[in-house]
């Protein structure tokens, strides 16, 4: 009996450790760790451009400061990076607690209500304020950002997957985008590309240009952050999360396939508008003006980017297997 009762201690034991691997087995996927820092390197950017930036430079922006620079990055937590947190409790959810799944659950529902109203996703020509809405987005920001660390805490960080299906379209698109974005991550840094070899013929930065319905001249690219790169940051970190559907199974796989088609089309929306009306409409290559897609609203720009994202989705679920979660990272 005793030695049956020591059988028993040692196998529980045993299963206790096994159920500690187990769970060490599920580190969180590299891709949403990569998808956080990129993030927090370009709030880092916004908050020292609109320290030492003058008020001139910018545009929206009358004055500028350290009180500034807090407001605008708090700005920049509840949009852009509210609509990439949203997508964490589905990515990260098996790896939490039951308290910390019900509190990312909570953060990700207010930042979905919140997201879609009016002043959180403004152009860079209005100036960023403190209101509610988004006081409330970052701070939701900051929760989901908080449990992805204690995650990594307990589970670990794991290694860049295994090739999957669509890696070479995945990184084309991100070389494509990150390219095109390179005026914006100047000017959030307030250099300018116009001395740069090789980038000074194919971009427009600090020369000064007209623009449809503004009086005067400015530099083609002003100083500061743009929605473009808001845009550009959306879909980039759609495209590294698209890799971590594969690892999901079920409503989760299908909940995250359909976040990160709408966060890549509305993304690239926003970026293409104001790609164009910067390097082509004032560079005098074409008239027409691409209508603003930041903030949602019924509108035909709107309806074109939710029957894309729902295209996309079909096509990325259709090269994932379904309900059947590729091997962890």
């Amino acid at each position: 009996m005793r030695r049956t009762g020591r059988c028993e201690t040692l196998l529980s034991v045993g299963a206790i450790v096994c159920g500690m691997k187990i769970a060490r087995s599920r580190p969180v996927p590299v891709e949403i760790i990569v998808v956080w820092a990129v993030m927090l390197v370009v709030c880092v950017e916004v908050l020292v451009a609109y320290t030492r930036t003058k008020p001139n430079e910018l545009i929206g922006v009358p004055r500028t400061g350290l009180s500034v620079a807090v407001t605008d990055a708090i700005g920049f937590l509840a949009f852009p990076v509210g609509l990439v947190a949203i997508a964490m409790p589905i990515a990260i959810g098996d790896r939490l607690s039951r308290v910390g799944l019900w509190v990312a659950m909570a953060a990700a529902t207010g930042l979905a209500v919140v997201s879609v109203l009016p002043g959180v996703a403004e152009s860079e020509e209005v100036e960023i304020t403190l209101n509610p809405q988004r006081v409330v987005a970052a701070a939701a920001v900051l929760a989901l950002f908080g449990l992805t660390l204690h995650a990594v805490r307990i589970h670990g960080v794991g290694q860049w997957g295994p090739r999957s299906p669509g890696d070479v379209v995945r990184l084309a698109l991100a070389a494509g985008i990150t390219f095109a974005a390179l005026p914006w991550f100047a000017a959030d840094l307030t250099l300018s590309l116009d001395h740069v070899p090789g980038l000074s013929h194919v971009f427009l930065t600090d020369t000064l240009r007209t623009e449809p319905g503004r009086v005067g001249t400015n530099p083609a690219v002003h100083d500061g952050h743009h929605h473009g790169m808001d845009g550009a940051l959306l879909a980039l970190a759609a495209i590294a999360l698209s890799r971590v559907v594969r690892s999901l199974a079920g409503w989760r796989q299908t909940a995250l396939t359909a976040l990160v088609s709408l966060t890549f089309v509305y993304g690239v929306a926003n970026a293409l508008e104001d790609f164009w009306l910067e390097q082509i409409v004032k560079r005098g290559d074409s008239g027409y003006v691409f209508p603003k897609m930041l903030t949602p609203r019924l509108s035909t720009p709107f309806l074109v980017i939710v029957l894309a994202a729902a295209v996309l989705s079909v096509a990325i679920r259709a090269t994932t297997p379904p309900d059947r979660p590729a091997p962890l990272h």
